[in-house]
């Protein structure tokens, strides 16, 4: 009998095509006919693009090895993150000094000098890969010849960012604009060289100084009184976040530098509290509130993106808002943050022979949609209030960044309303794990144990592949690397909706909807003073007892 439509085609022409089909249409393409199911099972770029896409991973394309060999290696990371085997404990020598980071398999601990609130050294593990048959290496630099507050790396780029601790600008100018201070950033290598690390070979800039605080002779309240660090490829960014002590007003400056050329590329501040992340390469969230007297008075997100997609990044001068829930008078937020896992950058160059000097990496990265969680805690009668809620939000970067384009095409000038986007695309908890010890987030899963009478390790993964296709529980380990001999994983789909009516905080009870899948792995002892971290290929369970 002769062939007839899509089988009449050369099978190259055929594989071709299927290449540039979604998940969901070469799955249903494989179940048209055997003759279409027998091309897509055989053939390895087929299966190394569906394996890809329902792990939610990309190809590197910066990778070398054959067809054959990524796909025996992304099976055999699937296989080890499906084992559920426990990374080896980490001690960090000062329990007052819980600086650590943990990025592309490499964890970086932070020792303290003279037992010390700041951080004089640096001690780094490149971890075992069980995907590579890589062995644990540990390499240290003793002297980072400045005191630091905090630090983050990229183990890609060979890339250290130190943020020594800050001086006060009184005590540096020689005048007193109480609550300012000057900051110094320090880009270095993450290899040691004679013991040091070295100012990094591609910043034009090996340290920046930066001034940050409020004015009019406000001074900041330590306890609300934050730095953090953020990295993107090629992109560096600084923000800080303070406020007026004795009182519940607050400001955010947010800064973003081009650090290889050392040139500062977005400058943005407000009177208002707000929790930042990188989106992508282009576009940055920013969730701010703006409190008065102890009270919030509006709230709200912003998408921060790029004009265009033209490297390197030269602004971020275009703003879509999106409202949130309304607020019950008399309400205050505080505590907030977001995270979204900084994945690799498509337009980062290295710059070097070697794109990966010091990672275990796997020859693909996470890809582009990533799970974006939003925690702020409220209350109503005065901050810290023994009736505060802490509430957590998951979004993911895909969705939010198709609504800022849809609507900057549409050339909308109001924000998104709630009821367009709110319900669809976000997950609410309140009390989440209320007896949570850590928690932690990579890709598009979200890590927590909680120290219940029997300690309870739950991810949250909302690869809504994984969700589609695979309802069943992952495989036990074969080792029982917990000694406890019980069962080890449980898994729920959750597709219903949340219904969060908490009347005191939010006047009206809204819904929240996007789907993931739970796991539960009951009986992992973690101590109260932990860490918790995980990639691709582990769970680390870091102690920051004394």
């Amino acid at each position: 009998m002769e062939k007839s439509g899509l089988l009449h085609l050369p099978t190259e022409v055929l594989v071709a095509i299927i290449q540039i089909l979604d998940l969901r249409d070469t799955i249903a393409l494989s179940q048209i006919c055997r003759g279409l199911n027998s091309i897509i099972r055989d053939t390895l770029a087929l299966q190394y693009k569906i394996e890809l896409e329902s792990s939610d991973i990309a190809d590197d394309q910066r990778s070398r090895l054959p067809i054959v060999r990524r796909l025996e290696l992304l099976r055999r990371q699937n296989r080890v993150w499906h084992e559920w085997m426990p990374s080896t404990d980490f001690k960090q020598s000062n329990a007052r000094l819980p600086t650590y980071d943990f990025q592309k398999g490499i964890l970086a601990i932070g020792k303290s000098k003279d037992n010390s609130s700041t951080t004089g050294a640096i001690e780094f593990h490149r971890l075992r890969s069980s995907a590579l048959d890589s062995p644990h290496t540990v390499w240290s630099c003793d002297d980072l010849e400045v005191n630091v507050k905090d630090f983050t790396t990229d183990p890609d780029q060979d890339l250290t960012v130190l943020l020594e601790s800050p001086v006060p600008l009184s005590e540096a100018l020689g005048i007193e604009p109480a609550g300012r201070g000057i900051y110094k950033v320090h880009f270095r290598t993450m290899s040691v060289t004679a013991g040091v690390l070295l100012p990094h070979p591609r910043a034009a800039m090996s340290v920046l100084s930066v001034e940050v605080g409020l004015e009019d002779g406000f001074i900041m309240d330590p306890m609300l009184n934050n730095v953090n660090l953020y990295l993107r490829g090629n992109l560096f960014a600084l923000v800080h976040t303070a406020r007026k002590q004795h009182s519940g007003t607050g400001k955010t400056e947010v800064r973003i530098w081009d650090w290889p050329a050392g040139r500062l590329i977005h400058e943005y501040a407000s009177k208002e509290e707000a929790a930042f992340t990188f989106l992508d390469d282009f576009s940055y969230l920013l969730v701010g509130h703006v409190n008065t007297r102890w009270r919030t008075t509006s709230w709200h997100a912003e998408v921060h993106t790029s004009d265009g997609l033209a490297t390197p990044v030269q602004r971020f001068d275009k703003v879509v808002a999106l409202a949130l829930p309304n607020l019950a008078a008399q309400c205050e937020i505080f505590g907030m943050s977001a995270r979204s896992d900084p994945n690799d950058s498509d337009i980062a160059i290295t710059g070097l022979s070697n794109p990966r000097p010091l990672s275990n990496r796997l020859p693909f990265r996470p890809s582009n949609n990533r799970l974006v969680v939003l925690t702020f805690s409220a209350t109503r009668g005065g901050l810290f209030n023994a009736n505060s809620i802490r509430f957590t939000v998951f979004m993911l970067t895909s969705q939010l960044l198709e609504l800022a384009a849809e609507h900057l095409q549409a050339k909308r000038p109001t924000p998104i309303p709630w009821d367009e986007w709110g319900p669809k695309y976000t997950r609410w908890a309140h009390g989440l794990f209320p007896n949570a010890v850590v928690c932690n987030m990579h890709g598009l899963r979200y890590l927590t144990v909680a120290n219940t009478h029997l300690s309870r390790l739950s991810i949250m993964d909302f690869n809504i592949y994984s969700i589609r296709r695979d309802s069943s529980s992952p495989k036990a380990s074969p080792h029982d690397a917990w000694g406890d001999g019980m069962p080890r994983v449980a898994t729920r789909l959750v597709t219903e909706p949340t219904y969060t009516a908490v009347a005191h905080i939010f006047p009206e009870p809204f819904l929240s909807c996007l789907p993931y899948r739970e796991i539960t792995i009951p009986s992992l002892t973690v101590e109260r003073n932990s860490g918790l971290m995980m990639d691709d290929q582990r769970i680390v369970v870091f102690d920051v007892s004394d």
